[in-house]
């Protein structure tokens, strides 16, 4: 059972990850074609395409793992409470894996996840994140939004 699609414009790609571990690489096309398989170690909860430095795919199962487009694993780290995480880019074409955690912003630069916590003031619980690289926004149980520059 397939539990996260994930699409890139900028690659023409897109993948699907399951409970079974199984990923799946696809060329963007109207009649779908697939690249390759891969077989992850563990259930798979959620998949990000990410492009810049490497073309690779993020994974999250029992840990975090980053794949080259290849399908070679190059890191990954212990799995954390992961909330509605995100790739976003900055200015120089770098790629983030931001994510919250209890009420931090956890910030990973891809591919290798190295990382920074950012403590928010509010200490109440981060339900969802987004962001287009330019800015955050962070809402909040009880409906308050965030914006970070």
């Amino acid at each position: 059972m397939i539990s996260s699609l994930n699409i890139s414009d900028g690659m023409q790609l897109f993948i699907t990850a399951g409970y079974d571990g199984a990923i799946n690489i696809y060329e963007l096309e109207f009649k779908p074609k697939l690249l390759r398989s891969i077989r992850h170690n563990s259930p798979i909860t959620n998949a990000l395409l990410t492009q810049n430095p490497l073309p690779g795919l993020v994974v999250f199962g029992r840990k975090i793992s980053v794949y080259g487009i290849n399908g070679k694993i190059l890191t990954e780290v212990a799995q954390e409470s992961v909330i509605s995480p995100i790739i976003v880019e900055d200015s120089k074409f770098m790629e983030y894996l931001v994510y919250a955690k209890e009420e931090n912003l956890i910030i990973r630069k891809l591919p290798f996840l190295e990382h920074k916590v950012i403590k928010l003031e509010k200490k109440d619980k981060i339900i969802k994140i987004c962001g287009n690289g330019k800015y955050l926004l962070v809402l909040y149980e009880d409906n308050t939004i965030l914006l970070i520059r």
